[in-house]
């Protein structure tokens, strides 16, 4: 079953067939045909994975677009995929109604609950008999699911998925230590991979999932507290409010397994975590829109030395910025950022994946999938290593590097070394002008778990550089700021923080 976290709605696998048949037959009555796209920009996530398996069970294809999107980013989706339906809350019909003014045909506008002018999920489920329920007439290569690159480095893409990257999602998703005796807590908006995918992935395979695309620290505190799961999911942002002064009142000793994923999280932060009283085991996962679903992924374990596996290849004894070993059929490349050479352990050079959850495409954008692929392999722009048991290190962004006087440096690589010090919660470096024409100097934002005082930023600088070179070093400063500026899925966005003004 899955149940919302904030409404305790509750959907029963059960009833499953039933409903997106309901749904399928609706859509179809109202002109849904093979190929046909639906936009859903929902926050409301509890009925969305019904929505998109009964969109696809009328042969049509999904589009997400963020709930925050203004009407001007709307439309040009809607053109694009020449769109006859959207999906939305309450809360966005103002954005629709507005977003389809001008456009030359008819889009109806369909929210989850009852509404007085418009039809609604709600009524399908009520209402239709799921008669015109169409046979299903897709492949495998067809498209299913369109979701949007996080845009942290530039402009949000379109990732299409077909069917056989959604069927190999679900495969995958069943190696994962998923519960079966407490439920299992999804944070995660329902336009992300991991919200519009992870939930749908337990509802059909029989297992408790609590869901949400409401995110806030009083959610994340009281979910925990009253619904016991054992396993939770989150951005490392939420995972943190578990370990703050605020879940002091809040019971979290259901919690036996964390996965964070999205972005990186520091060795204080996890181990921070592993100080909750039950928790054995942190999930370090590493994925991308583009690939569907987790690449890669380590399990950091609390057990004492004389509990963990003497195997040199178990992933259980990794270091937290180890994002472990490939899943089944999914292979990587590690290539010269600058010659495309294939590289060897330990050399580091750009993340190359492939596999059948690799995306097909960026939608309508021919020049962009074209520079995304090299020899079938997809570009992730990540670059890292691997080492002698095949074991991925993930070490920055390619386009996030910046040079100082010719030398490069790496954000991730000092916000690795400014997550040592015991204060830091999160981390984020930018690259700003140098003032004296040197390239860019690195400057660092951070969120603290003590006083935030001017001398702690001193202390962490000083921390920083008497690990680093001196070309490394904070010229730019070490700014303490009360939250990490968040994109629009819920991940920190280093483009935002640049923007922050000291």
């Amino acid at each position: 079953m899955c149940i919302d976290a904030v409404t305790r709605e509750v959907r029963l696998f059960s009833k499953f067939d039933e409903e997106t048949r309901r749904i399928a037959s609706a859509f179809y009555k109202l002109g849904l045909r093979k190929g046909d796209m639906v936009i859903f920009m929902p926050t409301e996530v509890i009925k969305l994975h019904i929505f998109l398996a009964g969109v696809w069970r009328a042969n049509g294809v999904c589009r997400a677009s963020y709930p925050e999107d203004d009407a001007a980013t709307l439309r040009q989706r809607l053109v694009e995929g020449e769109c006859k339906f959207i999906l939305c809350d309450h809360n966005g019909i103002a954005t629709c109604r507005e977003a389809v003014i001008g456009i030359a045909w008819s889009v109806e506008i369909i929210v989850m609950e009852k509404h007085n002018e418009l039809k609604s999920l709600q009524q399908f489920l009520e209402e239709d008999d799921g008669e015109a329920c169409p046979a299903i007439d897709v492949g495998k290569e067809d498209p299913a699911l369109i979701l949007c690159t996080s845009g942290t480095t530039g402009p949000s893409k379109g990732a299409l998925h077909t069917h056989k990257g959604l069927m190999q999602q679900m495969y995958l998703l069943s190696l994962f230590p998923f519960m079966e005796s407490k439920p299992n807590l999804i944070f995660s908006k329902g336009t992300h991979i991991s919200g519009s995918t992870f939930p749908f992935s337990l509802l059909v395979s029989g297992k408790t999932a609590i869901i949400t695309g409401k995110i806030t620290n009083e959610i994340t505190l009281k979910t925990v507290h009253e619904l016991k799961p054992g396993f939770a999911f989150a951005f490392p942002t939420f995972l943190l409010v578990l370990v703050s002064p605020e879940a002091q009142n809040y019971d979290t000793t259901s919690l036996k397994i964390l996965w964070s994923g999205g972005t990186t999280i520091t060795p204080a932060t996890i181990d921070a975590l592993f100080q909750l009283s039950n928790v054995k085991d942190f999930i370090n996962a590493y994925g991308l829109t583009e690939n569907m679903t987790t690449t890669t992924s380590a399990i950091l374990s609390s057990a004492s030395e004389s509990e963990r596996s003497s195997d040199p290849k178990s992933i259980r004894d990794l270091p937290a910025f180890a994002t472990g070993t490939t899943y089944p059929d999914t292979r990587i490349q590690v290539r010269d950022i600058d010659t495309m050479e294939v590289l060897g352990p330990h050399k580091k050079g750009e993340i190359c994946v492939k596999g059948p959850a690799v995306f097909k495409e960026y939608y309508k954008n021919p020049e962009a999938t074209k520079a995304a692929f090299i020899d079938g392999f997809f570009r992730t722009g990540d670059i890292g290593y691997y080492d002698e048991h095949g074991y991925i290190y993930i070490s920055d962004r390619l386009k996030e590097v910046f040079k100082y006087f010719n030398n490069h440096i790496s954000p991730s690589e000092l916000e690795g070394v400014i997550g040592r010090h015991p204060n830091v919660s999160e981390v984020c470096v930018v690259g700003i002008p140098d003032p004296n024409g040197g390239g860019d100097i690195p400057r660092a934002f951070v969120t603290v778990n003590g006083n935030p005082s001017p001398e702690l930023a001193e202390e962490i600088k000083k921390l920083a550089n008497d690990s680093l070179p001196n070309y490394k070093h904070l010229r730019g400063g070490v700014y303490i700021i009360p939250e990490m500026p968040q994109g629009k899925t819920g991940k920190v966005t280093r483009r935002l923080v640049a923007e922050l003004k000291p």
